[in-house]
């Protein structure tokens, strides 16, 4: 759905909303059209991590011990890499941009009452 869509979707609902008597939406219909307004319109509280393995493959948990409250700060805390080690022996750390760890939004819920 592209940004248009979304927009003429979200009017849509909210004015749904607003006049349910008038078009008769009620009970379970009312419910999943606040429902789906507040999906369609809803910020992210948090930002967390999922890590990749050495293979690039995402891990199948977000880390939830790693949150951000923005996602500028998400993205910068870890870079993905590889230790190699040189020639000379020496272990270095080599950053490899597709090991970087995704970024993951995390929304809160609201609970509808009658």
């Amino acid at each position: 759905m592209n940004a248009e869509e979304n927009q003429a979707l979200i009017k849509w609902l909210e004015e749904g909303i607003a006049c349910s008597e008038e078009y008769g939406f009620n009970g379970n219909v009312l419910k999943s059209m606040q429902i789906a307004l507040a999906a369609l319109t809803a910020q992210p509280v948090l930002y967390a991590l999922r890590f990749k393995n050495h293979h690039g493959q995402p891990d199948k948990l977000i880390n939830e011990t790693c949150l951000f409250r923005s996602h500028e700060k998400a993205s910068q805390y870890s870079k993905g890499g590889n230790y190699v080690t040189q020639a000379s022996g020496k272990i270095e750390w080599v950053p490899n941009p597709q090991l970087d760890p995704e970024v993951i939004p995390l929304y809160s819920t609201q609970s509808f009452s009658d």
